[in-house]
């Protein structure tokens, strides 16, 4: 049963040489440091575009376990519709490398090429997203920060949900409640800024809030 915490020994499990890391331009900016593209050298696979989370002030063992929970959360997923963790470096500069989607961010996508998602396209991404949440809800896991920037485009026609850094087990109940943190009150359900409870229906209720933000984007 996965824990709802974990150490960077874990993590280790997961360790790549940096050797085979070629760090590209920076492409976003993430709760701990900055987001780049870049290529990882796999000894087994052809060279592979990733995206490479970095953090600045991983100084201390606190800061980087909570840095790597994201990465240790991510493993434990296997689906078309989730971004994938490729692997990490424990040792400073700490980095978690994920799959790419070339893309970026859905809203971004539909700003830059000034045009809104036709019907067809939002039923296809949202019956994505639902699959996926309906997946992280088998596993146990809340994500509690479901939003546009989230849902990353790999290709015209399949979007994928990221950004793992908050989501948490539910252990033995229904729901996860957050004691302390900076949480997302402009997509939260009532429930979890009232009480800062999340379940897998507070999930769905931060989803329903980015269909209505992409039907009017």
């Amino acid at each position: 049963m996965p824990s709802k915490s974990y150490g960077i020994d874990e993590a280790r499990d997961y360790e790549i040489q940096r050797e085979r890391i070629e760090l590209g331009r920076c492409i976003g900016e993430g709760q701990f440091g900055d987001v780049h593209q870049g290529i990882y050298m796999s000894p087994e696979n052809p060279a592979l575009a990733v995206a490479i989370k970095t953090c600045k002030n991983c100084t201390s063992d606190s800061v980087r376990e909570k840095f790597l929970q994201e990465a240790l959360t991510m493993r434990q997923f296997d689906h078309p519709h989730i971004v994938k963790l490729i692997g990490v470096i424990t040792e400073n500069p700490v980095w978690i490398i994920m799959e790419l989607c070339t893309l970026g961010e859905l809203r971004s996508f539909l700003q830059i090429r000034k045009f809104s998602l036709d019907l067809a396209s939002l039923i296809l991404y949202a019956y994505q997203l639902s699959t996926a949440l309906a997946y992280l809800e088998s596993k146990r896991f809340v994500h509690r920060d479901i939003a546009a920037r989230n849902v990353l485009v790999s290709s015209n026609d399949c979007v994928k949900l990221g950004d793992f850094g908050l989501s948490r087990y539910m252990e033995d109940s229904t729901y996860y409640k957050a004691s302390k943190g900076k949480l997302p009150i402009k997509w939260m359900a009532p429930e979890s800024i009232n009480f800062r409870r999340f379940t897998s229906a507070s999930d769905v209720w931060m989803f329903e809030q980015v269909l209505c933000n992409l039907q009017v984007s």
